[in-house]
């Protein structure tokens, strides 16, 4: 879980350079955009694609244990979980994870630091 969210911000820090926009862009990222995109994807497509953003991959991979509880009443209502299982959790992490440090090292080599 700390590789991948520190990957994600490596990622950051190498593209946008600037180190206060950088550390901005992460936490709205972590924190605004990213809930707020997966809202509106799960009020408008009503499945279980919204739960494969790369921030919910990873904190997947420990779930906070109060999710479990309306884990089961979401279910019923909405017909999927919210929680991914431990090996979608952990194959979408290794992806995020090989995406996030691939573009880092690309354009890390691409630009003149």
């Amino acid at each position: 879980m700390c590789l991948g969210y520190l990957s994600f911000a490596f990622f950051i820090a190498i593209w946008i350079r600037k180190g206060t926009l950088a550390i901005l862009t992460y936490f709205s990222y972590i924190m605004f955009l990213e809930p707020i995109i997966r809202a509106i994807h799960l009020n408008y497509f009503r499945n279980r694609s919204s739960l494969f953003y790369p921030m919910n991959v990873i904190e997947d991979l420990m779930p906070n244990p109060f999710f479990k509880l309306p884990d089961v009443w979401i279910e019923k209502e909405w017909g999927f979980k919210i929680l991914l299982s431990h090996t979608e959790a952990l194959g979408g992490s290794i992806f995020f994870i090989a995406i996030f440090m691939s573009l880092s090292w690309w354009l890390f080599m691409k630009r003149d630091i």
